[in-house]
């Protein structure tokens, strides 16, 4: 299933609505003062708290229209890549999903190479982990009219 905004998502956003608007919990009447000054209403809309979802959502997927920009961000998950001495490399994938299917030049690579060349209105949308943004958890394509389908996912 895609990374796309789902139902549990939904009730989250509801339930998060009227524990903001009706708890008396210090937070809550902050973020309801803050939002007073701002509207002049101090009623949080479900509106705002569905920004927070969808913000959430776009921090996780990563979404290509052509080859070039979607094989740079493959590269950042080599296990071996060289980073400045003041940085950690923190992108990570298994080293054997790596070397069979991730690395420039494998079958895989190929078939998504191929797509873009097929398909020049698909797009492949890279996503990551919920809680660890850093890991790569699935690899999806998508047309429009068509289904997503998944192409890779994390062992």
């Amino acid at each position: 299933m895609p990374a796309h905004i789902g139902f549990g998502d939904v009730l989250r956003t509801g339930l998060s609505f009227l524990v903001a608007n009706l708890s008396q919990s210090r937070k809550s009447r902050n973020m309801r003062r803050m939002r007073k000054r701002r509207n002049g209403t101090g009623i949080i809309s479900p509106a705002l708290l569905w920004e927070g979802v969808e913000r959430d959502r776009d921090r996780r997927e990563h979404r290509y229209q052509s080859y070039d920009p979607f094989r740079a961000y493959l590269d950042t998950y080599d296990p071996d890549q060289e980073v400045d001495r003041e940085r950690l490399n923190d992108r990570t994938v298994d080293r054997t999903e790596w070397e069979l299917y991730l690395q420039p030049g494998t079958e895989f690579d190929q078939v998504c190479e191929q797509y873009f060349v097929d398909y020049p209105d698909g797009e492949i949308i890279a996503v990551n982990h919920k809680k660890q943004v850093q890991h790569l958890k699935r690899i999806e394509t998508k047309r429009q009219g068509h289904r997503t389908r998944i192409i890779w996912s994390e062992a």
